[in-house]
């Protein structure tokens, strides 16, 4: 009971923020959660089906007059489109989200050296792993949601993509492999320096900081203006 009324809670303060922006659109647009980008955009093949499609028709004044069997959506995309031609949507864009990233700002390799020791620590510490019930629920939100927000990204790349989106899933990734980093591993094995010892993560984060720093400058005064942030 007590986790329905949670429920309701949430779902209640939720709509309760949105309802100056709902209600506008609902009078407006004629549909509550009115967005060209979700309802029509991401069902065609380019930007340029797009201008000449629903925006050609007003969809950012009013819900688009046009004849309705023109009008996008998933029902008439799935007709129009094979398997392959979704599959490959779905590989090009994949390929593009991944280019993107890595001739970005420089964030890219940091992501891949995480994703690494994330995953070297947690197949070395496999066996002391125990995930409870709850702990499984919270691993399958975490998969589901980046997996479904990269192939959402990757589907939307024919009309709009850069940094602005990739960017959005980088700090939570990061927050999530670095709590895994240090749920899997203690302070062993220890490095001795100078007769001292340190853990390997107190060293690890010092080449990163350092990494961090070397490149900051060139960031900061070239990388940042020069580097494509997205449609």
């Amino acid at each position: 009971m007590q986790r329905i009324l949670s429920l309701a809670l949430v779902i209640s303060c939720f709509l309760i923020t949105l309802y100056p922006y709902i209600s506008t659109s609902k009078r407006v647009f004629g549909h509550y959660f009115y967005n060209v980008n979700s309802t029509f955009y991401i069902w065609y093949d380019s930007w340029e089906e797009a201008e000449q499609g629903t925006r050609s028709y007003g969809d950012g004044k009013g819900w688009p007059e046009m004849p309705p069997e023109q009008i996008p959506s998933l029902e008439k995309y799935l007709r129009e489109h094979t398997a392959s031609e979704i599959f490959e949507r779905f590989y090009d864009g994949l390929d593009k989200v991944i280019a993107v990233a890595k001739k970005s700002y420089g964030y890219f390799k940091y992501l891949v050296i995480y994703l690494a020791i994330a995953l070297l620590t947690t197949l070395a510490n496999l066996r002391n792993i125990k995930v409870t019930k709850s702990q499984l629920f919270l691993l399958l939100f975490y998969f589901s949601y980046f997996i479904a927000y990269t192939l959402l990204y990757a589907w939307y790349t024919p009309i709009a993509s850069g940094n602005r989106f990739t960017l959005a899933l980088f700090l939570p990734l990061m927050f999530c492999l670095t709590a895994v980093i240090n749920t899997t591993t203690s302070e062993r094995p220890q490095v001795r320096l100078a007769s001292k010892q340190f853990s390997w993560r107190y060293l690890f984060n010092l080449v990163v900081l350092g990494m961090i720093l070397f490149e900051l400058y060139p960031i900061l005064t070239s990388r940042i203006v020069t580097t494509f942030a997205g449609t």
